[in-house]
């Protein structure tokens, strides 16, 4: 690779700044806005590459270091810097277990609490036999990532998908639907454009569109300003919903829509959401989404093994809702009917 170990920490802590930047406005809630179905990381490689930062970071660290950068982002990074990838987007990645607490501080819960110093002190790096270096923790620090893993999976039931959470989030990708055909919203044509944009330019929209513009904008606009004008829950499933259950969900949407043909009826399907990704693989070298567990003699093993709390934990989370308008007495009516 050529990389002395101090070109290597600034690679991964200039990675780590620059990861997000390519975040659209209100961050995740705005994820299906970047042209050809790109994300945001996709956004900041391309801000590193076709701005000028480049050649700022070339000049003030080291020649390549940008594309060191980006390779750890969106592409293939060499096999020694793969535990840098890990620690960027893996299983136990820090910006996951930065996000934990600060949201649920933020959120005034508890849920995403864990040990985050006992966390750090238990992580470790081994070597794979494919030679590429990888995250491992110490055989003590098992119970800490099963504390950071059941953080992830409360505030995902909890915060994350909340009812009214969710309904928000739906409603904002609505308006930008709508926006991205707005004169302001056709200037987002390249990832880079995303620069041009932020809450408060978008929300300056929002406030624009619901004075402004056609009935539906209009009242998309009107629900997120004034917010008590939302619809409501009707329907839920559990929060590990089977792919089957969509049908099902389909056919009382189908049944409250005759039923109630002015309730605007819709679902919002969270899709499957990992919580982990940890499986026994006993057979082939552990993949970038597993965990090494070193015991005190050096031995490897897979985390699965070593954590009947894991094993028995649902790897993903899906849940699925119907919601619609009405008063009080017709929506407990909605209820029923398809309870």
């Amino acid at each position: 690779m050529g990389l002395s170990i101090e070109e290597g920490v600034k690679v991964a802590r200039l990675s780590a700044l620059l990861h997000d930047v390519g975040h659209f406005a209100f961050s995740h809630s705005g994820e299906g806005i970047y042209p050809d179905r790109k994300k945001h990381e996709d956004a900041s490689a391309a801000i590193i590459s076709e701005t000028g930062l480049k050649k700022i970071l070339e000049k003030n660290f080291f020649s390549g270091i940008a594309d060191y950068i980006i390779s750890l982002l969106i592409g293939t990074p060499p096999p020694e810097l793969w535990f840098i990838k890990n620690l960027l987007s893996g299983q136990i990645d820090l910006d996951r277990t930065d996000y934990l607490v600060r949201d649920s501080l933020f959120c005034g819960v508890g849920y995403g609490n864990f040990d985050y110093n006992r966390f750090i002190e238990c992580l470790t790096i081994v070597k794979s036999r494919k030679g590429s270096l990888e995250i491992a923790v110490d055989r003590g620090g098992v119970h800490t990532i099963e504390s950071l893993i059941l953080a992830r999976y409360y505030m995902f039931s909890q915060v994350y998908f909340h009812r009214i959470r969710s309904l928000y989030d739906h409603y904002f990708g609505e308006f930008l639907k709508g926006w991205i055909t707005t004169r302001r919203g056709k200037k987002f044509k390249k990832l880079v454009d995303v620069l041009n944009f932020d809450d408060v330019s978008i929300w300056r929209d929002i406030v624009e569109t619901a004075g402004k513009a056609g009935p539906i904008q209009k009242e998309t606009a009107r629900t997120l300003l004034e917010r008590g004008r939302h619809h409501r829950w009707v329907y839920e499933t559990s929060d590990h919903a089977q792919a089957e259950e969509l049908g099902d969900i389909r056919d009382k949407k189908g049944l409250l829509d005759s039923k109630y043909p002015g309730a605007e009826v819709f679902i919002i399907d969270s899709g499957g959401q990992n919580i982990h990704k940890f499986a026994v693989k006993p057979e082939e070298d552990v993949p970038l989404d597993q965990l090494i567990v070193l015991d005190r003699k050096g031995h490897k093993h897979d985390i699965i093994n070593e954590s009947p709390v894991l094993e028995t934990l649902p790897k993903e989370f899906r849940v699925i809702r119907l919601y619609a308008k009405g008063t009080d007495d017709e929506i407990e009516r909605m209820r029923r009917l398809v309870h």
